[in-house]
């Protein structure tokens, strides 16, 4: 845990591949992307204890003359969820993730539920817009069992989204990329970063989501809706909500029905059939 995989390129280039984990550190926590014309991206990594967080930091700063645009920004998180029969069944670890934007969450649990669950919240700079899950492959000559590549989560996506409309995807979520300014310029570096904190059970996951300045969101009956049935939201934050916006506003009712116990409460009826996104 703590590296990042990067697609970078130069003005009119190619996307280029970057991975800190295939690479020595220059100097402590600081990788550096070089091609034919010399340096061009540092990437500066810190895993830091904050309190009763670990804090994860993420830099990156242009080292060339060019601009450079980060088409990709994808955080791996190797968690130990592989099971085997020979395993305790505390072992191994259960994902749960929601990745949209600034409302982005994971957090991690053993297979047999007892808590204290592994929470890992975005900073509001850091919002995230897309997750892949590489197949698992076999390196030629070394070994029989398959390699399983980390769930990755991004940052930035513009890269890779090219690669998955050529074949067909449709991701829903806006792609972005982020272009930094050549060295010793205003805008040549840019910083992201990750709170990971414990929760003792679902109840403190929620919490946390609240804690670290989130929304903390529970829909009845589901995110499955009848046609002949209302949807009913609950909204906990420590901010102001100003709206929820439709993205089918003929086709949708929004109902403002209160507050209870510091939750904001609505009535949603969707009229349009199929995926409905709330804003």
């Amino acid at each position: 845990l703590g590296h990042v995989e990067i697609a970078w390129r130069r003005p009119n280039g190619q996307w280029q591949s970057f991975h800190t984990a295939d690479v020595p550190a220059s100097s402590p926590g600081r990788f550096q992307a070089h091609d034919d014309r010399g340096e061009a991206l540092a990437v500066n990594l810190e895993l830091k204890p904050r309190g009763k967080f670990l804090h994860w930091t993420i830099g990156l700063e242009n080292t060339s003359s060019d601009p450079i645009e980060i088409g990709d920004l994808a955080i791996p998180l190797p968690m130990h969820a592989t099971f085997s029969p020979k395993d305790s069944p505390s072992l191994p670890v259960l994902k749960h993730s929601f990745i949209s934007g600034h409302g982005s969450f994971l957090f991690w649990m053993r297979s047999n539920s007892v808590g204290p669950y592994l929470v890992m919240t975005p900073e509001r700079n850091t919002p995230l817009e897309y997750w892949d899950h590489p197949r698992p492959h076999f390196t030629p000559g070394q070994s029989t069992m398959p390699v399983f590549p980390a769930y990755r989560v991004y940052v930035h996506s513009a890269a890779v989204g090219e690669e998955v409309k050529a074949h067909g995807g449709r991701w829903r979520q806006p792609r972005s990329s982020v272009t930094l300014a050549p060295a010793g310029k205003a805008g040549d570096h840019r910083q992201y970063g990750f709170e990971l904190a414990w929760a003792q059970n679902y109840a403190g996951v929620r919490q946390r989501l609240v804690d670290a300045g989130m929304i903390d969101v529970e829909i009845a009956p589901g995110m499955m809706v009848p046609a002949d049935l209302s949807t009913c939201l609950a909204l906990r934050t420590r901010d102001p909500i100003r709206s929820i916006v439709a993205e089918h506003p003929e086709q949708t009712t929004i109902e403002s029905v209160g507050e209870r116990e510091g939750r904001r409460l609505y009535r949603v009826k969707f009229e349009r059939l199929g995926e409905n996104m709330l804003t």
